[in-house]
């Protein structure tokens, strides 16, 4: 499967700025349609205003779709 990916979607209320594996993605929510090679990685997702963050591990399928939403 090298090689394979599959498609993340992430919404916060209120907005968050998104990070997965420790690396900034440059998006904030909601983002859509973040590619993502097949396996687990952590996403993490910080509120800027207020500095409270959240994370956890995902699993991206081969061609599947993740959707993840944070409340803060």
């Amino acid at each position: 499967m090298f090689g394979a990916t599959g498609v993340l979607d992430v919404n916060c209320l209120p907005w968050c700025h998104i990070y997965i594996d420790d690396a900034d993605t440059g998006r904030n929510s909601p983002a859509l349609g973040l590619q993502l090679a097949v396996g687990r990685h952590v996403l993490k997702v910080v509120n800027p205003p207020t500095g409270a963050y959240q994370e956890r591990v995902i699993e991206i399928a081969k061609e599947g779709r993740a959707r993840e939403l944070f409340r803060f």
